[in-house]
């Protein structure tokens, strides 16, 4: 089973500007989930996917492998178009994102692990809510089990009454479902709730392994000023 994980990356983001860039401890934030991708003995190949220039001269000068798309509308088509255009093929791809720098080889890993379930096409991660304010926030996308591994729904919604988990933004896709997946039309609830995964359920089965890690999608000044302290301490303690 040959793996690639390409992190999709682009230059604008309206909550936090240029964020991809912005450095932590001396390295600009996505070189530090390209760097602990690359530490994931299950990956065959990390790429950077992006249609910024400045994005690829950085992180081409940071020692990453980068793709130069055109504009896409999600970090997901992104991927697509990326993978389309390299000359090697892989069984599974996994898509990485590129804020979530405290993402670790071992979450990555666990995710390429669903995928020696044979009928496993999509899969995905998840942490258990520990705080009664991201349950409340809208920001925090919410997953909902069925069953053992098996996703129900994904969901802006505050929880009631079952286990509480937050859905952790990387996705495993075996590479033989994407031109289909790429056709599947958009609904109004994925409109409304703005998560293209809504779509990927009404045909697919998702599954989700729960990880520990405390991960933060960097999206404001205050979750990078929380990242920066969790990575200072955990220099501090080497």
């Amino acid at each position: 089973m040959t793996v690639i994980a390409i992190i999709p990356v682009r230059l604008e983001s309206s909550r936090l500007p240029e964020k991809a860039l912005l450095p932590i401890n001396g390295k600009p934030m996505v070189m530090h989930v390209y760097d602990n991708a690359k530490a994931c003995k299950g990956l065959d190949r990390v790429i950077i996917a992006t249609d910024s220039e400045r994005i690829a001269n950085v992180c081409g000068e940071n020692g990453a492998e980068v793709v130069m798309t055109g504009s896409c509308s999600s970090g997901t088509e992104r991927v697509f178009a990326a993978l389309k255009s390299l000359d090697e093929d892989y069984d599974i791809i996994i898509n990485i994102q590129g804020d979530e720098p405290l993402i670790h080889a071992s979450h990555i890993q666990e995710l390429i692990s669903i995928f020696e379930m044979p009928l496993a096409d999509i899969g995905t991660l998840a942490e258990k809510l520990m705080d009664e304010s991201e349950n409340q926030d809208p920001n925090t996308v919410k997953l909902i089990f069925k069953e053992d591994d098996i996703v129900e729904d994904f969901t802006r919604k505050p929880l009631n009454g079952q286990v509480k988990c937050k859905h952790v933004g990387l996705y495993g896709f075996r590479v033989s479902i994407i031109d289909d997946l790429l056709k599947l039309p958009f609904t109004e609830r994925r409109k409304n709730e703005k998560l293209e995964q809504l779509d990927w359920l009404l045909s697919y089965i998702i599954y989700a392994r729960i990880i520990e890690g405390s991960l933060i999608s960097v999206d404001t000044k205050e979750d990078l000023e929380r990242v920066k302290h969790i990575l200072e301490a955990k220099a501090d303690n080497l």
